[in-house]
């Protein structure tokens, strides 16, 4: 199924904004995420940013800060620059448990698109995690949308994998607005 959702965002292109409802347009209102669960453990998460889709999507590609802003992330070394492309190898995890995996980033700024994939030529220990992030100017700043689909299969208990992926996209993508306002409105 994760791997349908992906195969149908690839093939259409960028997806069109995303239209809110009354109740998220006014959690986005107040600054909050919000995100939608689907199903086969697919989400979106939507967060609107004071600053441009520039500095956003550069703030995205800012791996390195994840390492202290997200407590579940243990390290990550990048092992592939390419011009548009950078492989991350990321080792996660709580309570004595811990895992490996690579991603492969794939990144258009001028287009407001990043993808990302498990790399499959290396060896991982989460099953699948595929998805995109999305940015578009709304209202003097900019819509970022983080997409992800994961295979609910994997050598990590899923209790500690929810806890790794639902807590640490929220502080990511928190961790990304806060560092592109700052960037934005420097001294705040």
């Amino acid at each position: 199924m994760w791997l349908l959702l992906l195969i149908q965002i690839c093939m259409a292109g960028v997806p069109e904004p995303i239209q809110l409802t009354p109740a998220e347009q006014k959690l986005i209102g107040s600054g909050e995420l919000v995100i939608r669960e689907g199903a086969s453990g697919s989400i979106t998460a939507i967060l609107d940013v004071q600053a441009s889709n520039q500095i956003v999507l550069e703030e995205v590609m800012n791996l390195q800060a994840r390492v202290d802003e997200v407590p579940s992330i243990q390290d990550l070394s990048i092992y592939l620059r390419q011009p548009n492309t950078i492989g991350g190898k990321w080792t996660v995890g709580m309570f004595g448990v811990q895992a490996q995996f690579h991603v492969l980033y794939t990144f258009d700024y001028a287009n407001g698109w990043i993808t990302f994939r498990m790399d499959d030529e290396r060896v991982n220990e989460l099953n699948a995690a595929d998805g995109s992030y999305q940015t578009y100017p709304v209202n003097g700043g900019t819509r970022l949308i983080y997409r992800c689909a994961a295979s609910p299969e994997s050598a990590v208990p899923g209790w500690v994998r929810d806890m790794i992926t639902g807590r640490s996209m929220n502080q990511q993508l928190t961790g990304i607005e806060s560092r592109a306002r700052k960037r934005k409105n420097p001294g705040q």
